[in-house]
């Protein structure tokens, strides 16, 4: 038998290969799972995987290696050793004491790195460990690894810029599953079928790995006491208890559909977004019905003025003119242009109502370079007491803050004015925000209820997935 076939069937007897169903990281369910951690229980089938690695490496240029948590490390380890070659390991828990790295180990800027990973089906946790790398300012040319599922991995690597290198591909498994008789011809075709009508998507987009998103693996339970605004614990209360991290955007011009998307989607939101000032019709009574209904269905408001004027004017602003503001809304956000005034302004009313700063923008061609979201950070912590959160594309810094990120749709796409949309996936599980905000995808829907409901699931799925780390 060829070596790679008896790898092959080695992985399959020793129960490294699976065939079942099982939920994998990307949240879909597999019928075929490989757990290649089984092999650190048995030397010499680690040698024989490491073995294969190695043959790939040997025609690869690189300075050091670098695997992918936790799985691929013991591989990383003995292709470092046997061959002399440095190795780095990326924390997948950045701690907040100590030197506080990402990436561990002695390396240069400009120095070429090698991902190791055990398997890929999305390439997310590749792209996960990517990111802290770049930011280090190392390159990243290649990645190898044991197993490619053929599910869209090696087409997302692509998009940026990176070659993907694998030992063995799902169609090897199956065939030399079903030739040496550990699978029937009927669970090989049904098996066929399933991995080509399930591609999965693209897991994190080109900016994401020029920053290097972080992702807090705490649970909201945990963060909770971390918050210090009454407003944001408030939130995250409400989001445990309805199991739901999902913001609607009502971004609509009448107040006769405000309160209907309100009505419908209220049993499935944690927040719903406002732009009062696209109400053709408003009035305090507008204000009224929407606070009972906050009330009835459980969700908080969050005006979405976008505050960014000088301390006076914010706070007549917020508390005056028509919409008086301050009377109705739970959050309200801000950009950090003017200055501390404007922060200051609104921290006044903390007490009812928390802030959000604006960090970082989805839409195409936005000035909110990572000089300026770093600025936004270093502010909010200035007053903790009212800032709670940001709006982001992902998380930003330490968990005693929440990311809400907007321009969520699970189809990526973007309209006519530069609206980049991202799925819920990528935007929770991958990029490490916490709430979704979602506006087309559901008030522009037939069904606005099934619509909230489905979108809920989906944005809640993304953040249990955080929590795990599965492949």
């Amino acid at each position: 038998m060829h070596s790679l076939e008896a790898l092959i069937v080695e992985l399959y007897d020793k129960q490294v290969i699976q065939v079942g169903s099982f939920k994998l990281k990307s949240g879909i369910t597999s019928p075929i799972y490989i757990d290649l951690r089984v092999t650190i229980s048995y030397p010499s089938l680690l040698r024989r995987v490491v073995s294969c690695l190695q043959d790939i490496c040997r025609s690869l240029s690189y300075d050091i290696l670098c695997g992918v948590p936790y799985t691929a490390l013991p591989f990383a380890t003995l292709l470092s050793v046997e061959n002399g070659i440095p190795m780095v390991m990326r924390r997948k828990e950045v701690k907040d004491y100590g030197t506080k790295k990402a990436i561990e180990g002695v390396f240069q800027p400009n120095q070429v790195c090698l991902i190791i990973e055990d398997l890929i089906t999305s390439g997310s946790s590749v792209l996960e460990t990517l990111g802290p790398l770049v930011k280090e300012g190392l390159l990243v040319k290649d990645v190898v690894v044991l197993l490619d599922r053929e599910q869209g991995g090696e087409d997302n690597l692509a998009k940026h810029n990176i070659r993907l290198h694998s030992v063995l591909k799902m169609t090897d498994i199956l065939e030399t599953l079903k030739h040496s008789g550990r699978l029937s011809a009927e669970q090989v075709d049904e098996l066929y079928h399933y991995f080509r009508s399930t591609p999965i998507s693209s897991s994190l987009p080109p900016s994401a790995i020029k920053s290097g998103y972080k992702v807090h693996q705490l649970s909201f339970e945990q963060r909770l006491p971390l918050i210090r605004n009454k407003v944001g614990r408030r939130l995250l209360e409400i989001v445990l208890k309805k199991q739901s991290n999902l913001i609607v955007a009502a971004d609509v011009t009448t107040s006769q559909e405000l309160l209907s998307i309100a009505d419908e989607v209220g049993p499935q939101i944690c927040v719903l977004k406002t732009h009062a000032d696209i109400i053709q019709d408003w009035t305090d009574s507008v204000s009224e019905q929407l606070v009972h209904l906050a009330k009835l269905h459980h969700f908080l408001i969050f005006e979405d003025r976008k505050f960014a004027d000088i301390g006076n004017t914010v706070e007549l602003q917020l508390t005056g003119g028509i919409f008086h503001i301050a009377h109705w809304a739970d959050i309200v956000n801000a950009h950090i242009i003017a200055g501390p005034g404007t922060i200051e302004a609104l921290s006044r009313s903390a007490e009812h109502c928390g802030v959000l700063l604006l960090a970082q923008m989805s839409s195409k061609g936005s000035l909110t370079v990572p000089e300026y979201t770093q600025k936004a950070l270093e502010m909010a912590k200035q007053y903790e007491d009212a800032v709670f959160g940001f709006i982001s594309l992902g998380c930003i810094g330490e968990p005693n803050f929440l990311y809400f990120t907007p321009g969520v749709h699970l189809q990526e796409r973007g309209d006519s004015l530069g609206q980049q949309y991202t799925d819920p996936e990528t935007v929770i599980a991958v990029q490490g925000s916490d709430m979704a905000i979602v506006g087309r995808g559901i008030i522009q829907s037939s069904d606005r209820r099934k619509a909230a409901s489905t979108y809920r699931k989906a944005c809640w799925d993304a953040y249990l997935q955080r929590l795990g780390d599965d492949k």
